[in-house]
């Protein structure tokens, strides 16, 4: 099939949740997250090299899965429950599942991408006060176990 052009996409239309230690997890929404960076997801190795190695050798031992960093607009008066879920979360020390919903792919029709991994709110602190911008509420969340990936359809 010849190049038809970059299917990539951006962040626009991405849901960012929630869950609730149930079973099914029920998902909400975490208001106006915007910018969701995660990092350090990476593989630990250990040398194994012997006397009979030619070269250095290593075995994976775990993984580490990092964290997710965001930033929301702070709302006045109303937190709103995907944000009011996050600070319960920070105060009690709970590790819930989240979820990353894609917006639909081009040769999606019902539902895009997702991502859902478990984790606990490492940190929730306010960013800058100021009259030039708006208030945001910045998240990092660790990661616990590994992510899921669940193709859209």
């Amino acid at each position: 099939m010849p190049y038809a052009g970059s299917q990539a996409q951006t962040g626009a239309g991405t849901i960012f949740e929630i869950g609730t230690i149930s079973s099914p997890s029920t998902y909400t929404v975490i208001d106006e997250a915007a910018e969701i960076t995660p990092a350090g997801n990476s593989n630990a190795f250990d040398e194994v090299t012997n006397l009979q190695s030619g070269a250095k050798e290593f075995i994976a031992t775990l993984s580490d899965p990092g964290t997710f960093s965001f930033s929301m607009n702070r709302v006045p008066g109303n937190t709103g429950p995907g944000q009011a879920a996050l600070i319960t979360s920070f105060n009690n020390l709970t590790t819930l599942p989240y979820r990353v919903t894609f917006k639909k792919g081009v040769s999606q029709t019902t539902v895009g991408d997702k991502i859902t991994f478990l984790a606990s709110v490492e940190s929730l602190p306010y960013g800058a006060i100021s009259p030039a911008k708006a208030v945001k509420l910045n998240c990092t969340l660790k990661v616990s176990g590994p992510f899921t990936f669940t193709p859209g359809s």
